[in-house]
């Protein structure tokens, strides 16, 4: 699952991210504001993939056990304006029936706010 799921984020296709997630899972991001209902899964995205289109993800390490996946990752891509962006985290993911049903995102979102609001202090 863990390559299932960084294949399904490097696709840059929310469906692919769907295809993965419980029809009830939710993913929580620092940069969200809590658990986002799958429904609300495509827009997050669509809004990171349109600010860095080359986002990739690697997986550097990948830990499961049960229905529990960890994955520590490394990003790094371009924003629309060709400045580099990387960082690194972890995601853990709970699985039910082979699917996520639950998918948290951990690193440093300050990475973002330069992107996202460069007049924000943080």
């Amino acid at each position: 699952m863990a390559e299932a799921w960084l294949a399904a984020l490097n696709a840059h296709r929310a469906e692919a991210i769907l295809k993965v997630m419980d029809a009830e899972g939710t993913f929580e991001d620092p940069t969200s504001d809590g658990p986002l209902p799958v429904g609300q899964i495509e827009p997050f995205w669509s809004d990171v993939w349109r600010t860095f289109p080359d986002l990739s993800f690697t997986a550097l390490r990948m830990v499961a056990t049960g229905d529990h996946v960890v994955i520590e990752w490394q990003a790094s891509g371009k924003d629309t304006s060709g400045q580099p962006i990387a960082f690194s985290g972890v995601y853990a993911l709970d699985l039910r029936n082979e699917r996520v049903v639950c998918a948290r995102a951990y690193y440093n979102p300050s990475v973002y706010w330069p992107f996202l609001a460069p007049n924000l202090s943080r």
